[in-house]
Parts: C-alpha cells; sequence; structure tokens
C-alpha cells in the first residue's frame, strides 16, 4: 500500500521526533510520501526520510499559493506513485488539500484531529478560528475515516456530529 500524508510539521525536515515518527510509519506501507506545508523556505523540495519514506516542502510566501502547490505536489505524488490512501494531519487547510485530491482520484482520506476544534474556546479566540471550525466540519463529513487523539475530542465530535463515529 502506498500512502500519502499531508501535514504541516516541518520538524520532519531535521533530526527530530516527528522525523523518527514518520520512519516508523513508513513500516506500515511499501512507500509513505509526506507533502509539508512550510511556513518557510527551510529545505529542500524533497528529502529522503528512510529508504520508502520521502517528505517534499511545499512552500509560498503566500497561504493560498502554498496550499494550491501542495495539491499540485500531491496530484502529481498520487499519479505517479499510484497512491491507494489518503492522510490529512488536520481537518483543516491539510484536509481541504486531502478532500480535493480524494475527489479527483477516487482514494479514501482519513483526517486526524489533535484538537477540540469544536471547542467553544476554540471558535472564539479568533476570526481564522471561526473559519476552521466551519472547514473542519464541513470535511469531517467527507472523510472516509477519522483518527482522535483523546477521548475528549472523540465526545467532543459525538456531540456535535452523533452520526459521524461509530463509538468502538
Amino acid at each position: 500500500m502506498k500512502a500519502l500524508f499531508i501535514s504541516t510539521d516541518a520538524g520532519m525536515f531535521v533530526s527530530s521526533e516527528v522525523r523518527e515518527r514518520m520512519k516508523e510509519y513508513g513500516k506500515f506501507f511499501d512507500e509513505l510520501h509526506i507533502i509539508v506545508l512550510t511556513p518557510k523556505k527551510i529545505v529542500e523540495e524533497k528529502d529522503q526520510i528512510a529508504p520508502n519514506v520521502w517528505a517534499y516542502a511545499s512552500y509560498a510566501r503566500a497561504k493560498g499559493l502554498a496550499l494550491r502547490n501542495a495539491y499540485r505536489k500531491g496530484y502529481e505524488i498520487v499519479q505517479e506513485k499510484k497512491i491507494s490512501v489518503l492522510v490529512a494531519q488536520d481537518p483543516f487547510w491539510t484536509g481541504l488539500i486531502g478532500y480535493r485530491l480524494k475527489q479527483r482520484f477516487k482514494i479514501p482520506l482519513q483526517v486526524q484531529i489533535h484538537t477540540d476544534f469544536l471547542s467553544p474556546f476554540f471558535r472564539v479566540s479568533s476570526l481564522g478560528h471561526w473559519v476552521r471550525v466551519s472547514l473542519g466540519l464541513w470535511i469531517l463529513k467527507r472523510a472516509d475515516a477519522i483518527r482522535v487523539v483523546s477521548r475528549r475530542i472523540k465526545e467532543s465530535i459525538l456531540q456535535k456530529l452523533p452520526t459521524l463515529i461509530t463509538p468502538i
């Protein structure tokens, strides 16, 4: 199985826990390709992390252009490498890129949630968070699988979207 992860964690381009974790994830796949939305140009465009794991930096001065670049890179990778599963780090911008690739290539999308974005405190803390909540709910309804990192986040999602998750 070949996977494409879409991430915002530029830590994988340096010696870090993130890089080591990606090497471990690579053991579950024939190939693992990771597109990283980077805030600035910090690395070369492509970095081989392990024999079957590659990270690709998607950089642009404007966020919209970085998203466009990440989508284009994802499009190329999915076509060239015959990717069979997509994984988005969050239900926001990486989720949007994953969703667009899912639509185009008809492959499953797993969305990960690392923060309780449905908490009432998250939405009111900034206009950007309000946009993220709306986008996140929209993406979650279209994901094929959702992975949460805590019981609290799971409960928050079940409360807002009770038919979305089948409790284990």
